[in-house]
């Protein structure tokens, strides 16, 4: 593969990254509203789904991601980041993090949005019954 330029490695991460995204639109993610963004990072919530659960869920259709800010990385406690954005606390224990890298195929990125949809409902689905 041909090395790529920094624009080139930005648009197609932000790519992998939009079209992840896209792929949740039937699952009504609220997104984090940022004028300005990194290109590989999605951050979002699901409303009324506790991140650590959707944690578990994802990690056992083979998704990785995280909860809250990158550097409260293996921390079960919200953010402080976006505590300190204004989140109220029960929505930033909400919080999800994806990140795509250089080497993120969109074949990829729609795959996890799939398996993120299926943990979603399967979480949402036992959350009802509960």
């Amino acid at each position: 593969r041909l090395a790529m330029n920094d624009e080139q490695r930005v648009a197609r991460i932000s790519a992998a990254r939009d079209r992840f995204e896209a792929g949740l639109s039937s699952i009504s993610p609220v997104f984090t509203q940022c004028t300005s963004r990194l290109p590989g990072h999605s951050h979002l919530r699901f409303s009324g789904l506790d991140a650590e659960s959707m944690l578990i869920n994802l990690d056992l259709l083979g998704v990785d991601a995280g909860s809250g800010a990158a550097c409260s990385s293996g921390s079960i406690e919200p953010s402080h980041v976006l505590l300190a954005a204004g989140w109220p606390e029960s929505e930033a224990k909400e919080a999800l993090r994806f990140t795509f890298g250089k080497d993120t195929s969109l074949t990829e990125a729609v795959e996890a949005a799939s398996r993120v949809a299926q943990a979603v409902r399967r979480y949402s689905s036992a959350s009802a019954k509960a």
